[in-house]
């Protein structure tokens, strides 16, 4: 089990956190049939599959996957598609399905944190919580009135990088990542003050994703003694202790290792003990008013 740092429950509890939630937890779902989201990399090869035209042009594509090159990859997947087909697609794998929650969705929505963000395009996590009967809003990175909705006591959940609802305006592509951070500077402007004033907790997250990385690293280097957040990752995510290091200075970033057996078992129960302490610690904090 992971065993929680005391001054993260803390945080949690006055909900001076935010959770962050990527793919790896969307892959602990599945429908009727069995069928689970898939993740980035499998996302594009199939994609890769539904261009016609030469072998040439998907064997250079599946290279650039190989190589984790996904943006580059990912823009000349949609210009080879086209954009109808490219959409289309897009809700084949994300929305068709029809995936079912997962406990980890449950777990993590029992932490009850004020401000919850995801990369996921999926709807997964937002239609559990909508089924628990809490008021919650759900925001795109291209909403107008973030700064707004962040300010009152409402609860949110932030697509950073859109939802399969409208997958034309999802950030997917290279050329999208550069495009938002200047089209909706307010977005990111958001995260920043976030991350200055909250504890971050990254579940299921990958450390290659450009927005996160931005956020992190200009957190890290422009307070040097700024407090660090969390990530959850399994064991040998990060090849070696030292990998996992460098990520962890430059992030300013400390990483809370799980082991991977038994389908993340470990971490689904973790954070099951997570919501339980939390619960506990803001039961304490009502008894002697101190919030």
């Amino acid at each position: 089990m992971i065993k929680w740092p005391p001054d993260l429950v803390q945080d949690l509890a006055r909900r001076r956190a935010v959770v962050v939630i990527g793919a790896g937890v969307s892959m602990n779902s599945a429908n009727n049939h069995g069928v689970r989201p898939k993740d980035w990399a499998a996302t594009l090869r199939h994609l890769i599959g539904l261009i016609q035209g030469p072998e040439a042009l998907r064997k250079s594509l599946r290279a650039l996957v190989g190589n984790g090159d996904y943006l580059t990859a990912c823009d000349v997947i949609r210009s080879a598609l086209g954009q109808n087909a490219f959409c289309d697609a897009l809700r084949a794998e994300f929305l068709t399905p029809n995936f079912i929650p997962a406990p980890i969705h449950k777990h993590i929505e029992q932490i009850d944190s004020r401000i919850v963000i995801t990369p996921n395009f999926d709807k997964i996590y937002e239609t559990h919580v909508m089924t628990q009967q809490k008021a919650v809003v759900v925001k795109t990175y291209a909403d107008r009135d973030l700064t707004e909705i962040v300010r009152t006591a409402q609860r949110v959940i932030l697509k950073i990088h859109g939802s399969i609802d409208s997958p034309a305006e999802m950030i997917f592509t290279r050329e999208d990542y550069a495009s938002a951070r200047v089209k909706y500077r307010a977005c990111y402007d958001l995260l920043s003050a976030l991350i200055l004033t909250h504890t971050f907790v990254f579940v299921g997250c990958g450390v290659a994703d450009p927005d996160i990385a931005l956020v992190l690293e200009d957190y890290a280097f422009s307070n040097v003694y700024g407090r660090h957040h969390y990530m959850v990752a399994s064991r040998g995510a990060f090849l070696r202790p030292q990998i996992q290091a460098v990520y962890e200075k430059s992030r300013n970033l400390r990483v809370l290792n799980y082991s991977p057996i038994n389908g993340h078992q470990e971490l689904t129960d973790s954070l099951e003990e997570l919501s339980k302490q939390v619960f506990a610690e803001r039961a304490h904090l009502t008894s002697n008013l101190n919030w």
